[in-house]
């Protein structure tokens, strides 16, 4: 299974990095390869499935630690678009607009 991160995802992504960086040296680095296990986990980790959404799954980002994110995704076919990679205290499913717009 192939795994895809929509641009609002990768921008997201870069942007949290960035954040993290800019607060502590290499905290940046460690988010971003925090992040990149879970994407490379996807495939074959179990995500819970998004309440209301079945074809919607979230894993939290939480390894070596607990990061306040949540990377949420769709399963069409053999693609994971990752379509959201969202902090804890956002606004819940702010991103849910991004499956109809075409981002996935």
């Amino acid at each position: 299974m192939k795994v895809v991160l929509s641009r609002a995802a990768a921008r997201e992504f870069a942007l949290a990095a960035d954040w993290y960086e800019e607060r502590t040296e290499n905290q940046g680095i460690r988010f971003a390869e925090a992040v990149e296990a879970v994407l490379a986990s996807l495939p074959r980790a179990p995500r819970r499935p998004l309440r209301g959404f079945e074809d919607i799954g979230m894993q939290v980002v939480a390894f070596p630690k607990k990061w306040p994110y949540r990377v949420f995704c769709v399963e069409r076919g053999d693609v994971l678009t990752v379509v959201a990679i969202a902090h804890n205290r956002r606004e819940p499913g702010y991103w849910l607009p991004r499956l109809d717009e075409g981002q996935v």
